[in-house]
């Protein structure tokens, strides 16, 4: 923060705006006129008709989810969602997107589902010349806007090697190219992790995947190689990873092991994703997948040259996605770092 700029304490800087309805979430509208803003991390959460249930805005406002401390920038007239969501409008000596900025540098901690905003109450902004803070303003606006592309450019190379999938394999449920098949249980073992008691989860050297990725470090490992592992219970089960190098597996997922080497993993990899495992889980609360349940899946088998081809493929555009994601992250740093300069 530099030290000539106006500081003023964060109750001066706002006036609240109290909606004409809070919208309960069993209303929310797939589709309709004015979208629902509400405290979770999606931009729109869904819509509604009413236009007497709408927050007309004159300039941008502030969403502060005071359960979630969650952070929005709004520009356009919304309705909004359930409780908890704070509406702000800052006073004319900021400009919104600069109020913005600085209250998402701010640490604020997490007190579980408790009311934050008294947190808020206790900070201090820094109110430097408008001038000021429209250039603060484009600088990191111009920074968000070239991570923003990078990602699209992610998802871009992401709906690639899907296309090429298809093309080259077609729908793996529906095999319309008669690729020979077999079961699941004829090509395949899976094997669980172990469980790993937290007296136990120290920080070391090498990774501990789970259903749902990397959960840490571990000082010991249980896994060496390259394997495919699936998520075995909860909301990631059916998750698809290839792993390598030496790893702890948890009880959280299984270990996919070929009886019979007629697969590239790479193949393998997509050919699962697409399949979509989730959806083989029982029903139960917490959902759990079962060998039982996937062995009397048809797996297709398209020549192993072929599945080779679609190997190399892959692996020039995970190429290119590395090298986007190192720009992402040497963007982001840069971001972080002038966030600090200008509010920290």
């Amino acid at each position: 923060m530099r030290k000539d700029w106006e500081i003023k304490k964060f109750e001066k800087c706002v006036v609240k705006i109290n909606p004409p309805k809070k919208i309960r979430s069993a209303e929310y509208l797939m589709e309709g006129l004015y979208p629902i803003i509400s405290q979770d991390n999606n931009i729109i959460s869904g819509y509604w008709n009413n236009i007497n249930d709408v927050v007309s805005i004159d300039k941008p406002v502030i969403i502060f989810g005071d359960h979630t401390r969650v952070i929005k920038y709004v520009d356009y007239n919304f309705s909004v969602g359930a409780d908890g969501v704070i509406i702000l409008q800052p006073i004319k000596e900021l400009i919104t997107k600069y109020f913005y900025y600085c209250l998402k540098s701010f640490y604020i901690p997490n007190l579980g589902y408790s009311r934050h905003y008294k947190l808020l109450k206790e900070l201090n902004i820094p109110v430097p010349p408008l001038q000021i803070q429209q250039q603060i303003v484009e600088e990191l606006d111009s920074l968000t806007t070239i991570v923003e592309k990078q990602e699209k450019q992610l998802e871009e190379l992401d709906n690639l090697a899907k296309s090429i999938f298809y093309d080259m394999f077609g729908d793996p449920i529906d095999n319309e190219k008669g690729w020979p098949t077999l079961s699941f249980g004829n090509l395949f073992l899976l094997r669980s992790g172990n469980s790993l008691p937290e007296k136990k989860q120290i920080p070391g050297d090498f990774k501990v995947y789970g259903g749902n990725g990397i959960n840490g470090t571990h000082v010991e490992f249980n896994r060496e190689g390259e394997f495919i592992i699936i998520g075995r219970v909860g909301a990631y089960c059916g998750n698809v990873r290839i792993v390598k190098g030496a790893f702890w597996l948890t009880d959280n997922a299984f270990e996919l092991k070929q009886i019979k080497e007629i697969q590239d993993t790479i193949y393998l990899l997509f050919l699962l994703r697409f399949i979509n495992l989730f959806k083989y889980a029982n029903k139960a609360a917490q959902p759990v997948i079962s060998n039982t349940v996937l062995r009397d899946i048809m797996i297709p088998l398209p020549p192993l040259p072929l599945q080779q081809q679609f190997a190399s493929k892959i692996e020039a555009i995970e190429k290119q996605k590395e090298l986007i994601k190192k720009s992402i992250k040497e963007t982001e740093d840069l971001f972080n770092s002038r966030m600090d300069y200008y509010f920290n």
